[in-house]
């Protein structure tokens, strides 16, 4: 489509022109560039289907949904899996920046697990980052820690007591 027929070249008008005139054509050209920068970002989105995450952030950001909030991790291995998976799809699927990656991470870390991995900060982004969050799996991630962590909770939560009596009637036939 060459320039004279997009319909976004400067409407032509006479000088004598009354506002009214002015602001109508000025009007037509702003939506003709709306409608365009709409289909230019709907091309732009199907032209490589197999990157859905890009779509899903380009449909995010169109439909303005209220800003997620990264719960803070305090170390505790009841909640690593829960914390990563909502800091990778809050913090990481966003940036590709490891230096800020990290940053991110020590700011939503508490207690000794912010303690061990804000060292890494001296190292070179990408190997600081893979570090901490290294050290953050190996202090609360593993599996086993996890299992425990449950497990302790209900061995010491409170006890379940049984009803004196079933919770629905019990009729007899007799």
């Amino acid at each position: 489509m060459s320039q004279s027929d997009d319909g976004l070249r400067p409407p032509v008008l006479s000088r004598n022109a009354s506002p009214t005139e002015r602001d109508a054509k000025l009007s037509e050209v702003k939506a003709k560039k709306s409608n365009q920068d709409e289909c230019d970002s709907h091309t732009q989105l199907q032209s490589d289907p197999a990157d859905s995450k890009s779509i899903a952030l380009a449909l995010e950001r169109r439909l303005k949904l209220p800003k997620r909030e990264l719960q803070r991790f305090n170390g505790n291995p009841k909640y690593y899996w829960a914390f990563m998976k909502a800091f990778s799809s809050t913090i990481e699927d966003r940036t590709r920046d490891d230096e800020a990656r990290l940053v991110y991470l020590i700011q939503h870390c508490d207690g000794e697990t912010k303690r061990r991995i804000e060292h890494c900060t001296v190292l070179r982004p990408n190997e600081g980052y893979g570090l901490a969050k290294e050290i953050s799996r190996k202090r609360s991630g593993q599996n086993y820690m996890v299992a425990r962590a449950f497990i302790d909770d209900l061995i010491t939560g409170p006890t379940i007591k049984m009803a004196i009596r079933p919770p629905y009637p019990i009729w007899h036939k007799s």
